[in-house]
């Protein structure tokens, strides 16, 4: 179950489907997906404690659309989940949306807005991972 959790986290932070496929240097696994999120928020979160707004702007993008595995990866992963495929895939939705909103927000100077919406995100984060954790449980 460990193996598919890291496929499934991964798909639904990439933002599923509704993304194209990354440019060079795509990621050969979920997991890689998941590692270059967690790069980016830990980005996101120290570019906001130095009040550093350009940098954060740009963590929050690259969170909003991350690199992509390839097409069959993901639709094999989207299949796998069955009957959650539409809640996972709303999580995922969630997730991009509130890294876009912090995006917005850092880039027009917004630094309360910002820290606000990057609440939201990390929330969203937490939803998938405690998802997650609930299914390998089951």
């Amino acid at each position: 179950m460990a193996r598919h959790r890291k496929r499934a986290v991964g798909a639904v932070l990439a933002g599923l489907l509704a993304l194209p496929a990354s440019q060079a240097g795509e990621p050969e696994t979920m997991s890689d997906v998941m590692q270059r999120l967690e790069a980016a928020m830990v980005g996101l979160n120290a570019a906001l404690m130095r009040g550093d707004l350009p940098k954060a702007e740009a963590a929050a993008r690259r969170i909003a659309r991350p690199p992509l595995v390839s097409t069959d990866k993901r639709l094999n992963f989207m299949e796998s989940l069955g009957r959650y495929r539409e809640h996972v895939a709303g999580l995922g939705r969630e997730m991009q949306l509130a890294a876009e909103a912090v995006a917005r927000r850092a880039g027009r100077g917004d630094m309360r807005g910002a820290t606000r919406r990057y609440l939201q995100l990390f929330q969203t984060c937490t939803d998938c991972h405690g998802f997650f954790r609930a299914a390998r449980a089951r």
